[in-house]
């Protein structure tokens, strides 16, 4: 785990230079038990930051009152002299990390941190851990042992909840000496202020159909439209003659799984090239087209080239569009 000295006011300042914002303040509470233990607590929301070695995690849990919460974790560690981390979720952390404890594959995580609270209800933990997997990708500043983020069905509020969590895990994890999380551009998707900015609009009151409507008003009536939605993605599809085309501010993964077809790959390359499609802020994982994008003339590739997954051993669950009701219209440039 990367370390760094305790931060000043002054010098509380993470992802590149952005200061933290203010309804973010923590305290720091040393465990007077361990010596290692560093428990840091919001002022403005009632969460709980805590980072322990590996092997006391259980009894960190114990410390903090947390044996029957829900948490996000974060394990860190080294392998071959380069760092790693591997993120997970659970409503029974005493138990998960017993079993995590005597598995030799997790022998080489040296630290834990957790974030608990009674605003993390089930949903907003699923969404929790799905934010800080897509955080350790996109920055890809150690090496991630996990499979990745899942695509979790939640509300709006748990969404909302999750980010909260999100934003604090940030801050208190630079804090703490975690350094990995952060990248170093202040325009990277995933710089803190796009993640807070972007993710909150997402999930602002009706903004999420508000938007499906939008998608469709700016394209004409040609065809039966499908929905492509998995988790907090939203594509939509149109089907003129005997072609599937992907409607402008549609989203697609914008990094396909390894065993995705070739032509994926170098589809997304030439998106943002061509100025056909841009990053999304605070959604590091995905592209939105500029553009309706001719796709292919079946629903195998269509959701293929969507979430950039294929056949074998690391492919996504396979996705079935359902109709779109949405039949607003309006010119868009086609390629």
């Amino acid at each position: 785990m990367s370390t760094c000295p305790a931060l000043t006011t002054s010098e509380a300042a993470f992802a590149a230079g952005h200061q933290p914002p203010a309804s973010l303040p923590v305290q720091v509470q040393a465990s007077p038990l361990v010596r290692e233990f560093a428990i840091l607590r919001s002022k403005a929301l009632p969460l709980v930051f805590a980072i322990a070695p590996f092997r006391q995690c259980q009894f960190l849990i114990r410390r903090l009152n947390a044996e029957v919460a829900q948490c996000v974790y974060l394990l860190v560690g080294e392998v071959d002299d380069q760092p790693v981390a591997r993120e997970g979720r659970t409503g029974g952390p005493i138990a998960r990390f017993g079993i995590h404890l005597s598995n030799p594959e997790f022998q080489h995580f040296t630290d834990v941190a957790v974030i608990a609270g009674p605003r993390l209800t089930e949903s907003a933990v699923k969404a929790l851990e799905c934010l800080v997997a897509r955080q350790i990708a996109a920055v890809g500043a150690v090496r991630h042992q996990s499979k990745g983020a899942e695509l979790v069905n939640v509300s709006a509020g748990a969404w909302n909840s999750a980010l909260d969590a999100f934003l604090f895990f940030r801050y208190a994890a630079r804090t703490m000496g975690i350094n990995f999380l952060e990248p170093h551009s202040p325009q990277h998707p995933a710089a803190f202020w796009n993640c807070a900015s972007g993710i909150r609009d997402r999930w602002a009151p009706g903004a999420f159909e508000f938007r499906k409507a939008l998608i469709a008003k700016k394209s004409p009536i040609s065809g039966p439209r499908l929905e492509l939605i998995r988790g907090d993605y939203l594509a939509i599809a149109e089907r003129r003659g005997g072609t599937y085309w992907l409607l402008a501010g549609s989203e697609i993964r914008a990094t396909p799984v390894s065993s995705a077809r070739k032509s994926d790959w170098t589809a997304r390359h030439d998106l943002i090239s061509a100025g056909r499609g841009t990053e999304v802020r605070g959604y590091p994982d995905r592209l939105e087209l500029l553009v309706d994008l001719e796709v292919g003339y079946s629903l195998d590739k269509l959701t293929k080239f969507v979430f950039g997954s294929a056949g074998g051993p690391n492919h996504w669950r396979p996705l079935e569009p359902i109709p779109s009701a949405t039949t607003q219209s309006g010119p868009v440039p086609t390629v």
